[in-house]
């Protein structure tokens, strides 16, 4: 008898010391309930050419924006043409409907390959939320051009750019849900 309230006092100690000593978890557990699990594309297109065999110019891609219940993001995505000579990893940033930059997905070490694409990539952004609250991308593109001020999305929702370096070219992609 002793033995086994001694076993189970010891499990308990060890379990009570496994266990954060601050908030963490609860926070944990109450952001899990605030944001939903959500897909969010960024289609790259390219623009019809019929003098190129390819059929199109500028990119051509996919970017996978897949936020969990914590409000973190998962970035993947790969792109098939649009980086011809280009060397470097390109900047890639969310804009709003404006043009201002919101996030820099730079991060994402993105790779050219010799054949004008990139290999694929993937990074989990913890600061980047697309849909959860006031500090989200969609809520942030919400704001005025001219005053900051809330009002009704004009021309648009979020897209994603990405510069090449040593370009003037910018390849954009809207942000579908």
């Amino acid at each position: 008898m002793f033995k086994t309230l001694f076993v189970i006092l010891i499990f308990l100690a060890g379990l009570s010391s496994a266990l954060p000593a601050n908030n963490e978890l609860v926070n944990t557990l109450i952001k899990r309930n605030e944001c939903s699990c959500n897909v969010f594309f960024a289609e790259f297109g390219g623009e019809h050419d019929s003098k190129r065999s390819t059929g199109s110019n500028g990119a051509v891609g996919l970017m996978i924006f897949s936020q969990n219940e914590q409000g973190e993001t998962n970035v993947a995505g790969i792109f098939k043409s649009g980086f011809k000579n280009v060397i470097k990893c390109p900047k890639i940033v969310i804009k709003d409907h404006c043009g201002r930059e919101l996030f820099d997905l730079s991060e994402l070490n993105v790779q050219p390959t010799s054949d004008s694409g990139t290999k694929s990539f993937r990074k989990v952004f913890k600061d980047l939320n697309i849909n959860c609250g006031p500090d989200s991308i969609f809520a942030k593109n919400e704001k005025s051009c001219d005053n900051g001020k809330y009002q009704k999305r004009q021309g648009g929702g979020p897209t994603v750019s990405v510069i090449p370096p040593n370009t003037s070219s910018e390849l954009m992609g809207p942000i579908n849900v």
